[in-house]
C-alpha cells in the first residue's frame, strides 16, 4: 500500500507565542492535485512553510511519504523530496535565469534537469542569459516553478502562483502545470485564491479556517455552491 504524500497530523504551529494552526489535520495521496483556500491570514504560507521544513509545528506530525520528519531541516524535507514553489517567487534578480535553475539543481543531474525544465518552459531559454529581475511577472512565476522543479520533487506546494498575474498569464501557466504534474506523477499542494486556476489544476479543494481544515469538497462543487465560497472566503 502507498503510504500518502503527506500527511499533517493534529499540527499546531504560529510565531512568537501565538497561534496560526491550531490541530490541524490533512492528507494528500500520491499523485492527487489539492487546493487549500482560505481568507487572508488563514495561515495558508503557514501551511507552506511547515509542509516544506521552514517552520516546525509545537505540536503534531509531519510525515513525507510516510516517514515522521519533525523538527528536520528545510534540506531534509527537499531531499525526501518536497519542493516549495514561495509567495512572491523570490527569484534571484540579479543571477540569470540559467543561474537561477542551477541552483534549484544542486546534487541532481542538471543537464537533464535543465532540458527539462526548457522543455515545460521554452521561453526561459529564450532568456535564458537574462538577469531574472529583468523578467516580467509571468516570467518569474515560470522561473519560480522551473527552479523548483529542477530538483526533481515528488510533492511540489504552490504558494499563490497567480499573485500579480494577469488572467491570459494564469490560464497559460495553468495549462503548463497540468502538463507537468501528469507527465511527472507529481503530488500538488495549490494555495490559491484564483478559482479558475483552482478548477483547471486542483481535483480536491480544503478550506482553511479557524486553524483547522474546516471542510474538503470535491472542485467540481464550488464552481456551484455560492454558499460554500461565501461561507469560507467572504470578509
Amino acid at each position: 500500500m502507498t503510504a500518502p504524500a503527506l500527511e499533517l497530523v493534529d499540527i499546531t504551529a504560529g510565531y512568537g507565542g501565538g497561534v496560526v494552526l491550531n490541530g490541524l489535520n490533512l492528507t494528500l495521496a500520491a499523485g492527487s492535485v489539492t487546493a487549500l483556500l482560505g481568507r487572508n491570514g488563514a495561515g495558508k504560507t503557514t501551511l507552506c512553510r511547515i509542509c516544506a521544513g521552514l517552520l516546525s509545528p509545537t505540536r503534531g506530525t509531519v510525515r513525507i511519504s510516510g516517514t515522521a520528519l519533525n523538527d528536520r531541516a528545510s534540506h531534509t524535507f527537499a531531499r525526501h523530496g518536497v519542493g516549495l514553489v514561495p509567495q512572491g517567487r523570490e527569484v534571484f534578480g540579479r543571477l540569470s535565469v540559467e543561474e537561477n535553475l542551477r541552483l534549484g539543481a544542486i546534487g541532481k543531474n542538471m543537464t537533464a534537469d535543465l532540458v527539462a525544465a526548457y522543455r515545460w518552459f521554452p521561453s526561459l531559454e529564450v532568456l535564458r542569459n537574462r538577469a531574472a529581475g529583468s523578467l516580467s511577472g509571468g516570467e518569474q512565476q515560470m522561473l519560480a516553478i522551473a527552479r523548483t522543479l529542477m530538483g526533481a520533487p515528488r510533492l511540489l506546494v504552490l504558494d499563490e502562483p497567480s499573485e500579480g498575474l494577469a488572467p491570459v498569464v494564469t490560464r497559460v501557466l495553468a495549462a503548463r502545470l497540468r502538463e507537468i504534474a501528469a507527465e511527472a506523477g507529481l503530488t500538488v499542494l495549490l494555495v490559491e485564491q484564483d478559482l479558475e486556476l483552482i478548477q483547471a489544476l486542483a481535483s480536491t479543494c480544503c478550506f482553511l479556517a479557524d486553524g483547522g481544515i474546516a471542510e474538503t469538497v470535491p472542485v467540481a462543487s464550488i464552481g456551484m455552491d455560492f454558499d460554500l465560497v461565501r461561507r469560507h472566503l467572504a470578509l
